[in-house]
């Protein structure tokens, strides 16, 4: 595989986070789905790591696996921060 591969993948994963923020704020994507899509760059950064750098099948795998420990245990606390960030966007509610 090409470097110019490589790189178009890690702009590609870089360019979609903007469109994914409207569609969170629009409401058209939910606060769980959005924390997966924030979390899950890591493993797919590790596969185009592997992938595209040559190794094997068993090093990309480890590569993929060592990338979800951040995405398992981020989980509940990005999950936590959007929640809240989709509070601050609700118009208050007057009494």
């Amino acid at each position: 595989m090409s470097v110019g591969a490589g790189v178009a993948m890690m702009i590609l994963l870089v360019a979609t986070r903007p469109f994914e923020v409207r569609a969170w704020r629009a409401g058209r994507i939910s606060d769980r789905t959005a924390a997966i899509l924030i979390l899950g760059r890591f493993p797919l950064i590790g596969l185009v790591v592997g992938v595209f750098g040559g190794a094997g099948i068993p090093a990309t795998a480890f590569l993929v696996g060592l990338m979800c420990i951040p995405t398992v245990l981020l989980y509940g606390w990005s999950l936590r921060r959007i929640q809240a960030a989709r509070a601050d966007l609700l118009p208050a509610r007057r009494p």
